[in-house]
């Protein structure tokens, strides 16, 4: 049984195993296509394939550096795992990081 912080009366929250609650974290659902099927787009309906794979390039140097920076390990980067999505302005995109159940930090 999965309960939500959020439902009201509760006082557990988390997932129920075996009458002990234990602590979840639960993310906020995310559009966007994998990476393998946003490359096959662009290599199957792009007039301008090389433009938006350098797009695509810089996005993911941009994510290495802020996941650097952070000093933060995804530990399970694949194409199932990080999503193209629409970006804050008007036509622009970006990569957004999911499934972070491996995710690592210093401690």
């Amino acid at each position: 049984m999965l309960r939500d912080q959020e439902e009201e009366g509760t006082e557990e929250c988390g997932i129920l195993v075996a009458d002990e609650w234990f602590p979840i974290v639960k993310m906020e659902w995310v559009e966007g296509l994998n990476l393998r099927a946003f490359v096959e787009e662009i290599l199957v309906t792009s007039q301008n394939e090389a433009q938006r794979l350098h797009q695509l390039c810089q996005s993911w140097e941009l994510l290495a550096f802020d996941l650097n920076k952070a000093r933060l390990g995804h530990l399970d980067l694949h194409h199932n795992n990080v999503l193209w999505i629409p970006g804050t302005l008007e036509g622009a995109y970006e990569l957004k990081l999911i499934d972070y159940d491996g995710m690592w930090t210093p401690t």
